[in-house]
């Protein structure tokens, strides 16, 4: 292995499994399309060789491992295990239904930093209309047992018109489990998403009021929200909640999130539907050192709301 210094970038995702055992209203994934034949995914082989030319091309901070669900891959733990050894920093985000004891310790074992788990409401039914799955009691469940395990897990609340006003009160749950910190992710429909999908969409002073209500609840608790997307909020507002904290997407603040799907496509975000090539059919190299480069320069913003990525580092 050769280790570069000379390109980095803040994320790499891998969409590593197509298939779901949950059908979530607020599904990011750019290319799930109920109408059309089920996506393929890369085989084993192929997808750790690509993941380790890459890594050795460029520096990426963190290496998220996504889906679908990615649990549904048995060679989840190989892959988390390749991107360790290139020093990268691994997360797995997972809805937390197959994160057994003994699943989560595997992971561990070969090197999983973090796990980001959705805990979407208070309220069960909420919660698993949500996710288009009955779920809640078996995830709850799975974050119960794993306390004790010395894998980290964090919280993910994505906020939408069903479940806003609950947030306050996940906070809650999550300071029964012992849970410090929450991620807070403002639902950010993917362009092309369906009519229901449009209609889970929150007003920024929805958001703010919503943050405000939890923001001393935490503050009370000594917990942290971080806001995993954009909040909406002007500069002055975020800076008036004491507990939150603007981590925000790499892209708003010029850094680099590529995305390889299940199919091999290389995009900008996992948002984003524009495609910069295809990691079986171009120079995977030459993409990942001209993301990274490009998204050194800074001052790049992610217009997803209006589907205008012209401006995310890397966009051809």
């Amino acid at each position: 292995m050769t280790w570069r210094r000379d390109a980095w970038a803040e994320e790499l995702w891998l969409e590593i499994e197509p298939r779901c055992n949950f059908r979530c209203g607020f599904c990011y994934n750019a290319w799930r399309d109920p109408n059309a034949p089920p996506l393929g995914s890369l085989s084993s082989p192929v997808l750790l060789g690509l993941l380790e030319r890459v890594l050795d091309a460029v520096s990426f901070r963190r290496v998220v491992f996504s889906g679908g669900e990615p649990l549904l891959r048995p060679d989840c733990e190989r892959l988390i295990a390749a991107a360790r050894e290139h020093r990268a920093r691994t997360v797995l985000t997972t809805n937390g239904s197959l994160l057994t004891p003994g699943r989560a310790a595997s992971l561990r074992r070969a090197g999983l930093d973090l796990a980001q788990v959705p805990i979407l409401s208070n309220d069960p039914a909420t919660h698993d209309r949500l996710s288009g799955a009955r779920c809640f009691e078996v995830v709850i469940g799975h974050l119960i047992a794993l306390r004790e395990l010395d894998l980290p897990i964090v919280p993910v609340f994505v906020a939408t018109s069903d479940n806003l006003d609950h947030f306050p009160e996940v906070l809650k749950l999550c300071r029964i489990l012992r849970f410090q910190t929450v991620i807070f992710n403002r639902y950010l429909p993917a362009p092309g998403k369906s009519a229901r999908a449009d209609a889970l969409v929150v007003s920024d002073a929805a958001i703010a009021r919503s943050l405000g209500l939890a923001d001393r609840f935490a503050m009370a608790q000594g917990m942290r929200i971080v806001l995993g997307t954009p909040s909406g909020l002007d500069a002055d507002a975020e800076r008036d909640l004491r507990s939150v904290h603007a981590a925000g997407c790499p892209l708003a603040a010029g850094g680099g999130k590529l995305t390889i799907g299940p199919d091999g496509a290389l995009r900008p975000c996992g948002h984003s539907r524009a495609a910069l090539g295809n990691a079986l059919d171009g120079d995977i190299v030459a993409i990942a050192r001209r993301f990274a480069r490009d998204g050194r320069d800074g001052g790049r913003k992610c217009r997803l709301a209006d589907g205008d990525f012209a401006s995310v580092p890397g966009h051809p």
